[in-house]
């Protein structure tokens, strides 16, 4: 077995996972509810344009060090009725995307097999 092999060998794969639990947690209990809480504290509409929200989420989001993934996550902590409306319009923004970009993939394939057939 090589140095390389036994470093990442079954301890350290306990020891990775023990890592990535607590850092799951610590996101989930203390960065969420954080940032839910800074989202609460702004003035309502303190983004102007409407179109910019995702944009101003998103950039929140990342500087926090969460992932989109976790918006409803942050959606449960959020108390403005404001906030919560915006992280709703962009779940839904998101989720109505991603549908979209499969069923045009589905298509594109269907036109590809067609012409290549």
């Amino acid at each position: 077995m090589t140095h390389y092999a036994h470093r990442f060998g079954a301890d350290s794969r306990k020891d990775h996972n023990a890592e990535v639990k607590a850092a799951t947690e610590y996101l989930h209990d203390i960065v969420i509810p954080q940032y839910a809480a800074s989202l609460d504290a702004l003035p309502e509409k303190s983004c102007c344009l409407v179109e910019k929200m995702g944009d101003f989420l998103e950039e929140g989001l990342h500087l926090k060090g969460i992932n989109c993934r976790h918006l409803g996550a942050v959606r449960t902590f959020v108390t403005s009725t404001f906030w919560r409306q915006v992280l709703l319009m962009e779940i839904l923004a998101r989720t109505v995307k991603n549908q979209l970009k499969e069923k045009m993939r589905e298509a594109m394939k269907k036109v590809i097999n067609h012409f290549l057939l």
